[in-house]
């Protein structure tokens, strides 16, 4: 394809139509930027996850627990194990509910 000035690239028959944003390249190692990404901690969505806490109590939903860590082994094809840290957590009926006020 031809470029043109908005740096989008012409399509028509036999062309194809690629994206017009550019990749940018991080500055943190793959080891690096999950590191700091683990360091990261969830916070300011306590407002909303108590809203969700006395919509359950209202509706008489019993049975979850708050802050239970899960773990679990690596999925199929996966070496990695998984541990994760839902805001409800219904063990009985294998479910786990991720409360997200402002991301």
């Amino acid at each position: 394809g031809r470029r043109t000035p908005g740096n989008a690239i012409e399509s028509g028959p036999g062309k194809t139509s690629r994206p017009t944003t550019r990749s940018v390249t991080d500055i943190f190692i793959r080891r690096k930027r999950s590191a700091v990404m683990s360091a990261l901690r969830s916070r300011g969505h306590a407002a909303t996850e108590l809203r969700r806490l006395a919509r359950l109590r209202g509706h008489g939903i019993t049975g979850w627990r708050r802050g239970a860590t899960l773990r679990g082994p690596a999925s199929p094809g996966s070496a990695r194990s998984f541990r994760v840290k839902p805001d409800f957590v219904f063990r009985p009926h294998r479910l786990a509910v991720f409360v997200d006020g402002c991301f």
